[in-house]
């Protein structure tokens, strides 16, 4: 548990590694035949599992400086050992090599189709509400080509997989993560023949799948982007090593952002105007509440504001992640804000739709849930005095340390060391800036 008491920030921060491009990057490196450097790597939790995974498909993975918080990693890939399309499974015996997936719903949704080219029965295991989160989608293919699909627990998750998966015709809902288009994308290149992934309905979270694309062009592998909902993959495809550095994380970077059109004067280091990662529409966000955006020459990222006002119809769709942020901006600005197309919030690590709702009530917002939409009434400052609680979701936690520095009386958060799944040092840049976060 953490006391939080009014602060004020003030300082140079730099943005934590893209979690989302990390992920991505590493699978790619320990897909390709040779040694790839990945810079700038940052070891959450998340992060971990998804190197464990890899290393438990063949792939060696090491730091160069294990004692430094951003890491370089190098990575030996394992090349072509996991295509066998065509081979029939006659078998599947434990022991079954096991991923542990932690509570890393990328990790998870991304290796279940790589696992899944070979004949090699994997089993997952994971932590937490992870079995909780939606499967549906790799289900209905495994049944419709024969294949293991064995859940047989869900909390904690425990899940046998099996292939070898076959090239063809696939389709899948937009209206699910996008975690599994990208799964899909990791995977079919490398089977024999050629394959064609359609989506169906308008895609949430597309921004996710351009880095998707992003990576897998880095690392040498082609797919064709016939339309916005359309991928023509060639098959027989192999990844190329090389070498990355990850940029900063505009999802993390989003607290910093969103301090400063609360009042803060942080700057943020290590975030690019150009990436492709959808949360960098917290900037466009903010503008909408009054926000002024400023990109020094060397990308230094500051956002000020003289009056902030109320935003009708801020759709999450696209950005799930900076939505409880986004939240605590809206109420802690002049007039109503509607924030919209929230649905997919009640299926990460808690039901944030919820949770967002609850704890910020708990400190004196005046917050309401309508359908899949806050409802949300400004106001200039908060009670405070209560002690709230993270939800074992990270980004609960930070939005929460964000909205001590707007309550009169002190607050205690519990679950405050769930920050590890995304940002392991958050609280000590968060001190450094001026924040109060002090152990109870």
């Amino acid at each position: 548990m953490r006391y939080l008491k009014k602060s004020s920030l003030k300082g140079i921060v730099t943005a934590p590694a893209s979690k989302s491009q990390t992920h991505r990057a590493i699978i790619a490196a320990g897909l390709a035949e040779g040694e790839s450097l990945i810079r700038g790597v940052q070891l959450s939790d998340d992060i971990l599992a998804t190197i464990e995974g890899m290393r438990a498909l063949g792939a060696e993975i090491s730091a160069l400086d294990p004692k430094k918080l951003t890491q370089s990693l190098t990575i030996k890939g394992i090349g072509h050992s996991l295509t066998t399309e065509g081979q029939k499974v006659t078998s599947v015996k434990e022991p079954y090599p096991v991923i542990q997936a932690k509570e890393s719903g990328s990790t998870l949704r991304f290796l279940i189709p790589l696992v899944a080219i070979g004949s090699q029965a994997f089993r997952f295991v994971g932590e937490g509400k992870l079995g909780q989160r939606p499967l549906s989608a790799y289900q209905t293919i495994f049944q419709q080509q024969g294949l293991t699909f064995d859940l047989l627990k869900q909390e904690p998750l425990d899940l046998v997989v099996a292939g070898p998966l076959s090239s063809g015709s696939y389709e899948l809902s937009g209206q699910l993560s996008s975690q599994f288009i990208t799964g899909l994308l990791l995977a079919l290149p490398l089977l024999k023949g050629d394959s064609k992934l359609h989506v169906l309905g308008e895609m949430s979270s597309s921004g996710y799948v351009a880095i998707s694309l992003d990576v897998l062009e880095k690392f040498g592998v082609e797919i064709e982007e016939v339309d916005r909902q359309t991928y023509r993959i060639p098959g027989g495809q192999s990844y190329k090593a090389g070498e990355l550095t990850i940029e900063g994380d505009f999802s993390q970077g989003a607290v910093y952002l969103c301090a400063g059109i609360l009042g803060h004067q942080v700057q943020v280091k290590g975030l690019s105007v150009d990436s492709v990662q959808p949360d960098r529409k917290v900037m466009t966000f903010l503008k909408a509440f009054g926000g002024m955006n400023w990109v020094e020459e060397d990308g230094t990222i500051s956002i000020s504001a003289n009056h902030r006002h109320g935003v009708v119809d801020l759709s999450g769709d696209q950005t799930p992640d900076i939505m409880p942020l986004l939240a605590l901006v809206a109420a802690l600005s002049e007039g109503e804000s509607r924030l919209t197309n929230l649905g997919r919030l009640r299926l990460k690590e808690s039901d944030r739709l919820k949770a967002v709702e609850e704890e910020l009530t708990k400190i004196g917002a005046d917050i309401r849930i309508e359908g899949d939409s806050w409802i949300i009434k400004g106001k200039s400052s908060f009670k405070g005095g209560v002690v709230v609680d993270s939800h074992h979701d990270h980004r609960i936690a930070m939005m929460l340390a964000l909205a001590s520095t707007y309550c009169d009386e002190p607050i205690y958060l519990q679950h405050s060391e769930v920050v590890r799944k995304s940002y392991p040092h958050f609280w000590e840049d968060w001190q450094k800036l001026g924040g109060s976060a002090d152990l109870a």
